[in-house]
């Protein structure tokens, strides 16, 4: 899959989404690109946080892995405080601006994103930043539990 990110009200391209579902690992593996002008800001944040939550509501996954080039601290320390752990790291896996780099791999767990719903953990704060997290309606809070 490769889809090219564009703002609504414009259609102006900021960045591209490439990934694949492996549905007997039960994973999903993802690349994403937000452009310089755009990582900053709000719907961009809205919109990355909407991301894992549409994947984990539409498919049966039990991780999110995102590949993330050293050479992009930024966006690695954004994944890391929406929850992503490293799992594991290439070494000199990609040639850019006459080096090679390392490519982290990171990966977004359900049971943490299930957890960022409720308000909780990295994930939670990540919502709360893009005010994307809603509060218990009455129904939630006054169900009593069952015996």
């Amino acid at each position: 899959m490769f889809t090219v990110l564009r703002y609504k009200a414009t259609g102006e391209p900021i960045g591209f989404l490439e990934g694949v579902f492996r549905e007997r690992d039960k994973v999903g593996e993802f690349l994403v690109y937000i452009d310089r002008r755009w990582r900053r800001r709000r719907s961009a944040l809205a919109g990355m946080a909407m991301f894992p939550k549409y994947l984990f509501d539409s498919f049966p996954i039990r991780k999110i892995y995102c590949h993330a080039y050293d050479y992009n601290q930024e966006s690695i320390r954004l994944m890391r405080s929406g929850g992503f752990v490293e799992e594991g790291r290439f070494r000199e896996f990609v040639w850019w601006r006459d080096r090679y780099w390392d490519m982290h791999v990171l990966a977004l767990s359900r049971e943490t994103w299930r957890a960022g719903e409720r308000g909780e953990g990295p994930f939670g704060r990540v919502l709360k930043a893009a005010g994307l997290l809603r509060p218990a309606s009455k129904d939630d809070l006054s169900s009593e539990p069952e015996n």
